[in-house]
C-alpha cells in the first residue's frame, strides 16, 4: 500500500494535506520540500471536521440514550470525569481478555466510561456487559457519535487505537489520549503525542505477539503482556490521567486545539491554503 502511494504521490501535480500543519511541523516542511524539488504544491488545511450536528444518527434514539448519559455523568461526576474507550470502526484488539481487565480496573477506579465496538471482531462477553450494566458507570454500545462525545464537558479522556483522524478529532475538542496502538501510522502517533506533544499516555503492556513484546527502543522496556502487567499499567496511567500530570497533559493539548483553531480563523493558514488551491485550478 505505502509503494502504491508513494507511486501516487509522484504522479500527481500536487498534495492537499488534511493534517493541521501545527500538530506534525517537521513532516508537513518535509514533504514541502520534496514537492518544492520539482515545483509542484503542498496545500495544508488541516483540521477537517464537519459539524457535529451534521451527523443526523447523532439525534437518532442511540444518540439520545448516550448524551443522556453523557449529561448524567456531568451532573454526578462532574466535568472530565468520563473517560471514551473506541477503537475505530475496523480495529479491536487481538487479546481482547485486556479489553475486560482494563473495563474492570475502571469500574474499580469507579471511573465513568462509554466504549465503542463497532469492530466485527468486538464479542462483548455476557458477563462483562451485565457487570458494567450493573455498576451503572458504563455504558456499551456499537456505535457512538464520536464528536459529539469529546465535544462533552464530562468527556475527560479518549482511549484510542490512535488513527490519524481520531487523532486529529480529540486535540481539536481539547481531549487528551491515552493511546493503544496497533499497526499502520498508529504506533507512530503514540509516540508523536506522548514525547513530542506530551498530550497523551500510551498503554505498553497492552501489546502482543513475538514483535509486541520485545523490548522497547526509546526506553528498553520490555514488556510483559500478561494480564497482571496490563491491570497494574492500567491503575497507574488511569491514576496520573485524573491527577495532576494529566492536568499538565490537558493544559498542553488545550494549547494545540486553540492553535489549530487558529489556522481557520480569517487569514489563518489552512484558510489560505484553501484559497491558493482554488486559485490555482
Amino acid at each position: 500500500m505505502m509503494m502504491t502511494t508513494s507511486g501516487a504521490l509522484r504522479m500527481c501535480d500536487g498534495i492537499l494535506l488534511s493534517t493541521p500543519e501545527r500538530y506534525e511541523r517537521e513532516a508537513v516542511e518535509g514533504v514541502r520540500e520534496w514537492y518544492a524539488e520539482t515545483s509542484r504544491s503542498v496545500y495544508v488545511c488541516g483540521p477537517l471536521l464537519p459539524p457535529v450536528s451534521t451527523n443526523k444518527e447523532d439525534n437518532s434514539e442511540k444518540g439520545a440514550a448516550i448524551v443522556k448519559f453523557l449529561d448524567t455523568t456531568l451532573e454526578t461526576h462532574g466535568p472530565n470525569s468520563l473517560l471514551y474507550l473506541s477503537f475505530g470502526t475496523v480495529w479491536w484488539p487481538v487479546d481482547s481478555q485486556k479489553v475486560w481487565v482494563f473495563i474492570d480496573v475502571l469500574l474499580e477506579m469507579k471511573i465513568p466510561f462509554i466504549m465503542s465496538h463497532a469492530s466485527r471482531f468486538a464479542v462483548i462477553p455476557e458477563e462483562v456487559t451485565q457487570k458494567v450494566q450493573a455498576s451503572g458507570l458504563g455504558l456499551l454500545s456499537p456505535w457512538s457519535p464520536q464528536q459529539t462525545i469529546l465535544a462533552h464537558p464530562a468527556t475527560g479522556w479518549f482511549v484510542t487505537h490512535g488513527g490519524h483522524n481520531s487523532v486529529i478529532e480529540s486535540v481539536s475538542y481539547g481531549v487528551p489520549m491515552i493511546c493503544w496502538p496497533f499497526t499502520a501510522d498508529q504506533p507512530a502517533n503514540a509516540v508523536h503525542l506522548t514525547d513530542k506533544l506530551q498530550v497523551a499516555y500510551e498503554l505498553i503492556e497492552v501489546r502482543t505477539g513475538e514483535r509486541g513484546l520485545k523490548p522497547i527502543y526509546r526506553t528498553s522496556r520490555v514488556p510483559k503482556g500478561t494480564s497482571e502487567a496490563v491491570r497494574e499499567e492500567a491503575r497507574d496511567v488511569l491514576t496520573k490521567a485524573f491527577g495532576e500530570d494529566g492536568k499538565q497533559k490537558r493544559a498542553n493539548i488545550e494549547r494545540l486545539q486553540y492553535e489549530l483553531k487558529q489556522a481557520w480563523e480569517e487569514g489563518g493558514p489552512s484558510q489560505r491554503a484553501i484559497a491558493d488551491l482554488i486559485n490555482s485550478l
